[in-house]
């Protein structure tokens, strides 16, 4: 294991560059804490490039001793530590992870019979959208597609509202409109959106299975042009005078009723 002291050291520059979304999309990489995240990636066969410890740690209590196969591991005084890490309480142990790489044509060639996919559609929120990452993979959902607009699923906030899902369910990422009504009806799958208009209550459609499952903006909904091109619309009735729930809320429940018809 290296010891780095220096704030001025290349490898402390390179990793607090990460923080930033712009050098995470050209660098492929992103940054995971914590000794159960860390333990998710490394488990679910992540390509882990560096692992750094903050000073006084012991390798071996945080389940990852010297001999665990990692060709970079540092170890970092407490303040430069405290420096590279994202959160105020850290465990005092971070990693630099590849992104997994999945395509839609990965997608395509991997589709299991009646397998549903969740749309994340200009989320904003990283807790929502790891949130619903993690809803989406308890669920059995096959994968997760992406619209542009949502927030950077590989930031340290959605990897960590996660809680290991980023690692294991398989995420796409679409340009456009086009390119995931090709991709959704090129698997056989309809397009199910979130509509507090105009709807049909969630528990009288057919969402159990083979269906692309659209969450929209927190504030705004899902985009107009997916709306007129949706094979379906969901309401979620509700009283007390509501017009909404949250995302991640709303998509729990219509990811869970899936799974339930799926298993009555």
């Amino acid at each position: 294991m290296k010891e780095i002291t220096s704030n001025e050291n290349r490898i402390v520059k390179h990793v607090r560059r990460l923080r930033k979304r712009k050098y995470r999309d050209e660098e492929g990489l992103f940054l995971i804490e914590g000794r159960k995240n860390v333990a998710e990636a490394v488990s679910s066969g992540a390509s882990v490039r560096m692992l750094f410890y903050r000073e006084g740690e012991d390798p071996e209590e945080a389940g990852f001793p010297e001999y665990a196969g990692f060709s970079d591991e540092y170890v970092l005084p407490k303040e430069l530590f405290r420096k590279v890490s994202d959160t105020e309480e850290s465990q005092g142990i971070l990693a630099v992870v590849e992104k997994p790489r999945f395509s839609a044509e990965d997608l395509l060639n991997a589709d299991r019979d009646g397998g549903n996919l969740v749309v994340l559609d200009q989320l904003q929120d990283p807790g929502n959208v790891g949130t619903i990452l993690r809803t989406a993979l308890g669920a059995g959902y096959e994968a997760a597609v992406i619209l542009p607009g949502t927030c950077d699923v590989f930031s340290p906030k959605t990897v960590r509202a996660t809680a290991g899902a980023v690692f294991t369910i398989p995420i796409v990422f679409v340009r456009d409109d086009r390119e995931l009504l090709e991709l959704v009806h090129g698997i056989g799958k309809k397009l199910a959106v979130t509509s507090v208009v105009d709807g049909i209550n969630y528990y009288e459609a057919d969402i159990r299975e083979n269906t692309a499952l659209v969450i929209g903006n927190e504030g705004n909904g899902v985009r107009e042009s997916l709306l007129r091109n949706a094979d379906v619309r969901l309401t979620i009735p509700m009283e007390g005078g509501l017009e909404s729930l949250n995302a991640s809320v709303a998509a729990g429940i219509l990811m869970y009723e899936a799974m339930r018809r799926r298993k009555s």
